[in-house]
């Protein structure tokens, strides 16, 4: 009997044993499954702040540098605290610099009383999350068609180290249409692009092309002339097998397209007003084996509904007046590369069959651009252009790599999205 008693004493003092030891689960259960709850709340508001930052950048909540501030308080009701906010303006905290710009990088934390386990010496839990937005489709374009780009030719574009940016595709074909990244924007589906490689990426928003800060100089006065029959009010034509000049200044027309003519544009110095050349009226490019040359040049295409074109069978070489290799940084701006610049509407053609260079950035954002012949181009720098049409064949196309100026990016472009 007594061995009895004592057995019922032992049963009794285990589960006495077992019962904190199950109440000790119960509460490490609770409270860290009340911390599984407050990491992803922390997270939450670690996303939203950084959306917010992408969002509305210049925002007094998300200055350029590093600051505390709560950005999105609607949705930290939780009295989280954000510890910092970085948003250096530029693709430096961007984990695929190459497919994503603007990035800002959001710290937040989160403190709270434990429930239970304080009977192990931890009165409170602290998480912290980080979070990182951006925009996707960001980084220099090789070309920007904020309408549309159509191809039926044999050729595309060959891009490197630049994105392109379509407002929508049509393709016939299977012309060869690369870079870093390809997006098609209006909700357009990026599956049209049946040759981009790599795929397409689809923005449901729309393509809006960059604006300038601060335009290129336009000339009020014609400068000296030499060679050409016509004067600077009406068209200046270069004649056959002639060698003709042309300084910095504001005309009507010009005309190269005599059969080896010799045309060449002669700034007097890197200024503005030294390096700029302004054409009102019809604007012909050398054709019939004939060249033009300008080199530390912008060409300012001042008319509206203006036709260009920019060579037939001879061959273009152009350059912007600013240094053209780098990203970028202190005086050179995507603005400081421009060597051909059309503030209205009109028609940019190039119909060449020699292959021509233009190094720089085209900034056209009104006019339709139309490549044909054989030849091809090759720009150094970003095209800036209303739509982009190619029907050529042979060699013909875009070569452009963007690496080698300080090229555009679309306005605001790319979706704001979550990157890491």
């Amino acid at each position: 009997m007594n061995k009895r008693y004592r057995q019922r004493g032992a049963v009794a003092i285990i589960i006495g044993l077992m019962m904190v030891v199950l109440v000790g689960f119960i509460g490490l259960a609770i409270d860290f499954g009340y911390a599984y709850v407050k990491k992803n709340q922390v997270q939450n508001v670690a996303d939203a702040e950084a959306l917010a930052c992408v969002i509305n950048p210049t925002s007094a909540p998300c200055p350029i540098g590093t600051t505390a501030g709560d950005l999105y308080p609607d949705v930290n009701t939780y009295g989280f605290t954000v510890i910092s906010t970085e948003n250096p303006g530029d693709n430096s905290l961007c984990p695929l610099p190459a497919t994503q710009s603007h990035c800002a990088r959001v710290s937040v934390s989160g403190t709270w009383n434990t429930f239970f386990i304080p009977l192990f010496g931890q009165t409170t839990l602290t998480v912290q999350s980080v979070a990182i937005a951006g925009k996707q489709g960001g980084g220099p374009g090789c070309i920007i068609a904020s309408s549309y780009f159509n191809v039926s030719g044999s050729q595309g574009i060959n891009g490197s180290n630049c994105a392109n940016y379509f407002g929508s595709v049509s393709v016939n074909g299977n012309p060869p249409i690369t870079g870093t990244a390809n997006y098609i924007y209006n909700g357009n589906a990026p599956a049209s692009c049946t040759s981009c490689q790599p795929p397409a990426i689809g923005v449901s928003g729309p393509l809006v092309a960059p604006t300038l800060s601060s335009p290129p100089y336009k000339p009020s006065t014609p400068g000296t002339i030499s060679g050409f029959t016509g004067t600077a009010a009406t068209t200046l034509t270069c004649p056959t097998k002639a060698t003709c000049t042309l300084g910095p200044g504001r005309y009507n027309g010009l005309d190269c397209s005599n059969s080896l003519s010799v045309c060449n544009l002669m700034p007097t110095d890197t200024t503005p007003a030294g390096s700029t050349f302004e054409f009102d009226g019809t604007f012909q490019g050398p054709g019939n084996n004939g060249t033009m040359v300008g080199n530390k040049v912008v060409l300012y295409l001042g008319g509206n509904g203006q036709s260009v074109n920019l060579a037939g069978g001879g061959s273009l070489t152009l350059t912007s007046p600013s240094p053209t290799s780098g990203p970028c940084s202190g005086s050179v701006t995507p603005e400081s590369q421009i060597v051909i610049y059309a503030p209205n509407t009109g028609t940019l053609n190039y119909n060449g069959n020699v292959a021509s260079n233009i190094t720089g950035n085209i900034y056209a954002p009104g006019f339709g651009f139309g490549l044909g012949g054989n030849g091809g181009l090759n720009v150094a720098g970003t095209v800036v252009v209303s739509s982009y049409t190619d029907n050529g064949g042979g060699n013909s196309g875009l070569t452009s790599n963007g690496a080698n100026t300080c090229g555009f990016t679309p306005n605001g472009s790319g979706q704001v999205i979550l990157v890491d």
